[in-house]
């Protein structure tokens, strides 16, 4: 498991206690129980009344399965109950007001979202010593877009 921590094994092995006995009581007291931990139990509660003996497989499945799903319908009850109560804290909050964008000065290119270069022309940003083809024509006097040369 990933994240598992002793605190997160002790839920487990209580929940397993109760299974085993047939009760489906979870020790809210210890805080949070999720999906997780009560599948757990489940198996490992299970696997506990195999190992004895004492309960054949079949009664021991029946038992400890019964039992696990009224555990997993009450975590699914309070887990749903949060989640209520958390919608209507939003819906009781005061609205945000979102503060207007900062103007930069400087307008946005496609160029800026695409990672492709800039455009050429006047606002063309070059590496030192490379020209583009408006330059070269304005040295030369002549014009490329009129049939020049």
């Amino acid at each position: 498991m990933v994240n598992w921590t002793p605190k997160r094994q002790a839920k487990v092995d209580a929940l397993v206690k109760n299974l085993v006995r047939g009760s489906s009581e979870i020790p809210w007291e210890m805080g949070d129980f999720w999906a997780t931990y009560v599948a757990a139990a489940v198996t490992k509660a299970a696997w506990s009344l195999w190992k004895t003996g004492e309960v054949p497989p079949m009664y021991a499945t029946a038992i400890v399965e019964d039992a696990g799903r009224k555990m997993m319908d009450q975590v699914k009850a309070r887990f749903e109950k949060l989640e209520e109560e958390q919608e209507a804290a939003q819906n009781t909050a005061p609205p945000v007001v979102e503060q207007p964008a900062v103007n930069t000065g400087t307008p946005a290119r496609e160029s800026d979202a695409t990672g492709g270069g800039a455009p050429a022309g006047d606002d063309a940003v070059l590496p030192d010593g490379e020209e583009t083809a408006d330059d070269v024509d304005e040295a030369e006097g002549s014009d490329s877009t009129a049939g020049g040369k």
